[in-house]
């Protein structure tokens, strides 16, 4: 493998730099993920449950002695601790778990009619246990099968909070141990017996009892001062009745007289006589609720204020910042420690529900600014995670007074830092976007709902939710439609049609794509006109016969497609157009074309990216060059391919060295596996046997670390022929 024209250089594992004759990345021993480390934050006030806590980690301790597997059930009435419970047992017990932990709020991943995205619960578990190639599968049943063969034998902690019923926990289950499940279950959950008697765990949460009760509030340091008195520790005895024994009422009622240097007594008189001047009675945890809330400084409670509008339980620290700046952690902090908000994963903060309840009743005139907020804050993030992930996709936005909603302040802060993490914020918030279109629509301003939904296409179609999409661009195309937007109705028509393509529901998809062929002929946007070119191609190719159809090749619709991309200026879509026709020439096995024509995507994308680097190297451009550089790589390593079929082995290869560094860099392990494989096979094309022996060797360390499983077979039969 000598060709001393070629240089460039890598790094090892040890961030060495290394050159020489055209160097392989798969050279470098990969190195496996880690293991995932996801339980929130254990609370450093919680108050020991120690009976129940000890009963937790004896079950743990048994799974990893007789590495089996077993399920505990977290059950109790609403606002008795299930959630900080279930993060104090992963603070105990995760460490033995070498697999790492999961964690999962089921509450996060259902639609407005609370059924849960099981799919997609399946594939982020997928995802988080590194394995590489489930980003395409829907079907759940396939995916579970995925999840109980990779979990077995793996001692792996699962923590599932907003567990509503026994199907939930069916369709997650793992293999066959050593693993812990730990179930919070929702309110009202009726499977406790038939689980119990199948062999589960119960662990039945009450109020606390008085003892721990005054536990959790001496934990406060001014309150335990206060404490040392005797009339003051008969106060706080009746503070704890009046409480209900609620932990989430407790550290509030401790946080308030922390805030307002009250004393015990003073609280409890405050809360008795609130009662006495409500009607109808309000309970003692309402009260301390109402106490806690009208204590607050005006910065606090404006911040509260807009939170509490934020669709889901948890919210993303920006969001504060955008309402209070630089001051927003301390006042995130302040509220923290009067008991108003909640640990969340990753350091993350949510509202206890007491709070977000009693401070939308509340609301009042308030209540649009705040739903604008918020609203503004999601549509411009969404949008951004989409340019992250997508770059410079032509968007429907492109085309919509919709500057407002989509162009960041100068101080807008995203919660994410790259392609990844932008589609993983996007996924985790995909159900709350029908919440977020009926907002807008309240507080009428309906350019919202089709501006959200063109910012989630890369999760609905990129990450597979499909089901999740459909009503997102149901909604869409109802406010089009209404809006009388012709390049809007055309746009979400299509999208909704390119769901139903993915669903196997063709028979939805046509009259869609007819639509939107209609309202895009009444644009004088030739670019809507594109994307419908586009679609009619996809089905074309997949269903050849399909009546409504335009009579042209499917090469035919995307040369055209290509030329409108091409006139408007709009590179992206010209290296996209002709990226698949290169793949339709070569599955038509004619390398020659395909080579003419991913040469030419491969000249596109290198002048765009040369020009992206010369700009400023702001975030956005970043993310960009990113978007670009892997679709480079994925039309060199097409190219590879076209050269391979008209015998240019070695300049193949080259081109399959530079986009395997590409998927290396970036993370993606099917994609490392597929270049490695092409690689391997020039080299036997080239009668280096013991190279591409290692090529291979290299590939299925990749595969197994990622439980690619096709991939693994596909290696393990080609090394030993």
């Amino acid at each position: 493998m000598s060709d001393p024209r070629h240089h460039y250089q890598l790094r090892d594992n040890h961030g060495t730099s290394i050159q020489g004759d055209r160097v392989s990345v798969t050279f470098m021993e990969p190195k496996p993920p880690a293991p995932p480390h996801q339980a929130p934050n254990a609370d450093r006030k919680y108050t020991n449950r120690v009976d129940e806590l000890a009963r937790l980690e004896s079950v743990a301790a048994q799974v990893l002695r007789e590495r089996r597997g077993a399920l505990a059930l977290l059950t109790g009435d609403r606002g008795v601790g299930k959630s900080v419970t279930l993060a104090e047992v992963a603070h105990r017990v995760g460490r033995g778990f070498e697999a790492g932990d999961l964690y999962f709020d089921l509450r996060d991943w259902r639609n407005g009619e609370g059924v849960l995205d099981v799919a997609a619960v399946l594939r982020r578990m997928l995802a988080e246990l590194q394995v590489g190639d489930v980003g395409e599968e829907t079907d759940a049943s396939v995916l579970h099968g995925r999840l109980r063969r990779i979990t077995t034998g793996e001692p792996l902690l699962l923590l599932l909070d907003g567990v509503a019923d026994e199907r939930d926990l069916r369709s997650l289950s793992l293999g066959t141990g050593p693993h812990l499940v730990v179930a919070a279950c929702a309110f009202g959950f009726t499977s406790t017996a038939e689980l119990v008697a199948g062999g589960a765990e119960a662990v039945t949460l009450t109020a606390l009892g008085g003892d721990d009760s005054l536990a959790l509030l001496r934990s406060f340091h001014g309150v335990d001062r206060r404490l040392r008195d005797r009339d003051e520790r008969v106060a706080a005895e009746r503070l704890v009745e009046l409480c209900g024994g609620l932990p989430a009422a407790l550290r509030m009622a401790a946080g308030h007289i922390e805030a307002q240097e009250l004393g015990v007594a003073e609280l409890v008189s405050a809360i008795r006589e609130r009662q006495r001047s409500t009607f109808p009675p309000r309970s003692g945890a309402e009260v301390v609720v109402d106490l806690a809330v009208s204590g607050l400084a005006p910065d606090q409670r404006r911040v509260l204020d807009v939170l509490a509008m934020d669709p889901g339980r948890g919210f993303d620290r920006e969001l504060a910042h955008l309402v209070l700046k630089e001051r927003a952690d301390e006042v995130l902090n302040g509220l923290a420690e009067a008991g108003l908000l909640h640990r969340g994963q990753g350091g993350g903060r949510g509202m206890v529900e007491l709070v977000r309840k009693r401070v939308r009743e509340e609301a009042g005139e308030k209540w649009a600014s705040d739903v604008a907020a918020v609203l503004r804050y999601h549509t411009v993030t969404h949008h951004l995670a989409d340019r992250a992930a997508l770059g410079e996709r032509h968007r429907l936005t492109d085309d919509l007074p919709t500057a407002e909603l989509t162009v960041p302040p100068g101080d807008h802060l995203v919660p994410f830092d790259g392609r990844r993490e932008a589609a993983e914020w996007q996924d985790r918030r995909i159900e709350r976007v029908p919440e977020l279109m009926s907002l807008a629509l309240e507080l009428d301003r309906p350019l919202a709902v089709p501006a959200l939904a063109d910012a989630v296409w890369p999760t609905c179609y990129g990450r597979r939710r499909l089901k999740t999409g459909v009503p997102i661009y149901q909604r869409a195309l109802e406010v089009a439609r209404r809006l009388e937007h012709h390049g809007a109705v055309a746009r979400c028509a299509n999208y909704l049609a390119r769901l139903y393509i993915e669903l196997d529901m063709t028979e939805r998809a046509l009259p869609l794509v007819a639509e939107a062929e209609r309202e895009a002929e009444r644009t004088d946007h030739e670019l809507d006109r594109a994307v419908v070119l586009e679609t009619q191609a996809l089905l074309k190719e997949r269903e050849p016969d399909l009546p409504g159809l335009p009579a042209s090749s499917p090469s035919e619709l995307l040369t055209r497609c290509r030329r409108i991309h091409r006139e408007a200026g709009r590179p992206r879509g010209e290296a996209m157009q002709t990226y698949q026709l290169g793949g339709q020439a070569l599955r038509r096995g004619d390398p020659a074309h395909a080579l003419q024509e991913l040469t030419h995507a491969e000249d596109i994308a290198d002048r765009r990216i040369a020009e992206l680097v010369a700009e400023s190297p702001h975030r956005w451009a970043r993310w960009v060059v990113d978007d670009w550089k892997q679709l480079r790589a994925r039309i060199r390593l097409l190219l590879a391919r076209a050269l391979a079929g008209i015998d240019r082995t070695e300049e193949a290869a080259l081109k399959a060295e530079e986009a395997l560094e590409v998927f290396v860099q970036m993370a993606d392990p099917v994609k490392q596996v597929r270049g490695a494989r092409l690689l391997a096979e020039l080299d036997r094309a080239r009668d280096e046997h013991d190279l591409s022996r290692k090529r291979l060797e290299w590939a299925g360390k990749v595969a197994g670390h990622y439980h690619l499983e096709t991939e693994s077979a596909k290696i393990r039969r080609e090394l030993h022929r």
